[in-house]
């Protein structure tokens, strides 16, 4: 694992920050909904900062101690598939493994889960449905409840049916890594617990992080306590649950998060977990490649093998939501720079955000802030001839440092783009096919507004035109987002198959990296 920076940020730096918190803090989406925020950056450059705001206890309103120790929720996932990815490269599972080859008992008993693959299941593609808002009239009635993980898989088995697996886009589910944790046992004969305290916590010494015994309710101090906030309380409520708002929940049981999101941890355990890139740090090349593999979620997110990508921005990592706290855990691997976070209150989704915002106001040249690819330029990819953009990513093949640098091989490929394409780090083009495959273009189609595109395939405006090219012989582009084809001036299509292989040539490996 690499080592953090120690260095202390200067003062003036760390007066910009806490400021920048503080304001957050102050705004009136925030201000209700927190009370107690610990942040820690790390960062190579500018130093150390550690710092807590608000109360780490309503009743004694005692401040947040650095060191406490909190539920970190779904950040649990970057440790169970840093497991599993493990496993797949011992040969003892592998990603194209089903759960009816692994865990067949729980195949039989749940035919919906037998065909769908570890990879599909790390990568939030399995179609399985989700177990967790059923779940909540559960146990905000019966809080002590020791939940089972064939308890949850049941439950998430009953809520709705299971759909085709593998599409375009993640479906965020927490059933995916309750099976994950039941195929790990079958494969090593160990509990997920213990593998996750013998294969990660002990050898990187990660001594405050647990990984609780499904009995084990009482996070070791010190400690923020968990409440649930105004928002947190009117999502309970709609789900059938009935928990007032500051409810003072830090003692119940976690065990319905199983291997999706049951451990505690501190900022330090975090931020080292984090500098290692989630585990990926331990894990050889080929996989770290594939873990960082990213398909659309959400409007602010992509998901890879256990691992978030924040969209239009370089920070990747995961999110934590639990009864009582939600958590970030990022870093921008251009920069090295690590922030770990944990607010003592949820859900709703309101307090998840809080991170996101101090980071565009303190980092805002992390986030793309203007088109990538500027609006209806022609954009011709050959040996010869490169476009570069300022202050954005670049797709490069041959070490470009400064902004968006497009080559391919021959033939070129002529393509215009009248809005705005976003790219995200960490994400590797087999080929240009890949790449055309993302924009879900068809040629001379105006598409408006662009709600059904946007986190798809990352066009971001209004509307959007394709067109083709005066003079040009051919124009390239993407139908449904899965075949390609091409148009002659007389506007014929040559066959799909061979102008895949002819875009296949161009290209053995495109990554994108940040400048």
């Amino acid at each position: 694992m690499p080592a953090l920076p120690t260095k202390p940020m200067e003062a003036a730096d760390r007066a910009r920050v806490s400021a920048i918190v503080r304001e957050q803090l102050e705004n009136d989406q925030y201000k209700a909904e927190v009370p107690g925020f610990v942040i820690g950056i790390w960062s190579p450059t500018q130093g150390v900062y550690r710092a807590s705001f608000g109360q780490a206890d309503l009743k004694s309103a005692a401040k947040p101690k650095l060191g406490s120790n909190f539920r970190i929720g779904s950040v649990s996932k970057t440790f169970t598939a840093t497991v599993i990815l493990e496993l797949v490269d011992e040969g003892k599972l592998s990603l194209n493994g089903t759960v009816k080859q692994y865990v067949p008992g729980l195949a039989r008993k749940y035919p919906g889960t037998g065909s769908r693959t570890v990879a599909q299941l790390l990568g939030m593609r399995s179609g399985l449905p989700e177990y967790t808002d059923a779940a909540v009239k559960y146990f905000t009635r019966a809080p002590q409840r020791i939940w089972t993980a064939d308890q949850l898989i049941a439950l998430a088995m009953q809520t709705g049916p299971v759909k085709p697996a593998g599409g375009a886009k993640s479906v965020y589910t927490n059933t995916n890594y309750v099976l994950l944790g039941q195929i790990a046992q079958a494969v090593t004969g160990t509990r997920m617990d213990r593998l996750v305290q013998q294969r990660l916590l002990g050898p990187l010494g990660l001594r405050h992080t647990i990984y609780p015994a499904a009995t084990r309710t009482r996070l070791p101090e010190p400690l923020t306590h968990g409440y649930i906030g105004p928002s947190g309380a009117e999502e309970i409520k709609q789900l059938g649950g009935t928990t007032p708002a500051g409810t003072d929940v830090t003692n119940w049981n976690p065990s319905w998060g199983n291997a999706a999101g049951m451990m505690s941890s501190t900022i330090d355990d975090l931020a080292r977990w984090s500098n290692g890139m989630f585990g990926n740090a331990l894990l050889p090349s080929k996989l770290r490649k594939q873990r960082l593999v990213t398909t659309p979620m959400s409007d602010t997110l992509r998901y890879g093998l256990g691992i978030f990508g924040v969209v239009g921005s370089r920070w990747v990592g995961h999110e934590g939501g639990i009864t009582g706290w939600a958590t970030w855990a990022l870093k921008d691997p251009t920069t090295g720079t690590v922030v770990v976070s944990s607010v003592n209150a949820c859900c709703g989704g309101v307090v998840a955000s809080l991170t996101l915002d101090v980071l565009k106001q303190l980092y805002p040249e992390t986030f793309a802030t203007g088109p990538l690819l500027q609006a209806g330029k022609r954009y011709v990819l050959s040996p010869t001839t490169s476009f570069t953009t300022p202050a954005g990513w670049r797709i490069d093949k041959d070490g470009t440092t400064d902004g968006i640098s497009l080559k391919a091989a021959k033939p070129s490929v002529v393509f215009d783009i009248a809005d705005v394409l976003t790219i995200p780090e960490g994400r590797t083009f087999e080929s240009w096919t890949t790449l055309l495959r993302e924009l879900e273009v068809e040629p001379g189609k105006t598409v408006g507004p662009l709600t059904p595109f946007s986190t798809a395939s990352g066009l971001q405006g209004s509307t959007y035109t394709t067109r083709s090219v005066a003079g040009s012989t051919q124009t390239w582009f993407v139908t449904n987002g899965k075949q390609i084809a091409r148009l002659d001036s007389r506007g014929s299509a040559t066959a799909v198959a061979s102008v895949r292989r002819e875009l296949d040539r161009m290209a053995r490996s495109i990554t994108m990296t940040a400048p």
